[in-house]
């Protein structure tokens, strides 16, 4: 458990499916200005909610956690099974960023027949050029 409880009852109330739309979305709105590793997380796996307003909420706040959750949406590309909610979100998340390292994962969401088999190795190959680009 976190010892910072704001950023607890944030990560809760966020994976608390019983809340509301408007109260998860908030939550996401609340993590994307906490700083660490931990919104940044919870924020990826919301990526994958069944609400879209969520989602889309999720890949906002992200936006404003900079490098950091862009690598972090990248390994989740890099590494889950292919999920149209997932990809949707990612998407949104990545296109705020002109990264050209980003811009085959970008391109692999945009395509409808071949993004479930090219993502994940564009995405795994831009986690690579990213770490060796921030070191």
């Amino acid at each position: 458990m976190n010892t910072n409880p704001q950023l607890q009852a944030a990560i809760d109330l966020l994976v608390d499916k019983t809340a509301g739309e408007t109260a998860r979305i908030g939550a996401c709105h609340e993590l994307g200005q906490l700083s660490g590793k931990e919104p940044i997380d919870a924020l990826v796996a919301a990526l994958s909610d069944a609400d879209v307003g969520v989602r889309w909420a999720a890949a906002d706040a992200l936006r404003h956690h900079g490098p950091a959750a862009i690598e972090a949406v990248l390994s989740e590309l890099a590494t889950k099974p292919a999920d149209s909610r997932l990809y949707e979100s990612a998407h949104r998340t990545l296109s705020g960023t002109s990264d050209p390292i980003v811009k085959p994962v970008l391109k692999a969401l945009d395509d409808p027949i071949s993004s479930d088999s090219e993502t994940p190795f564009a995405a795994y190959k831009a986690v690579g050029e990213w770490r060796k680009k921030r070191k």
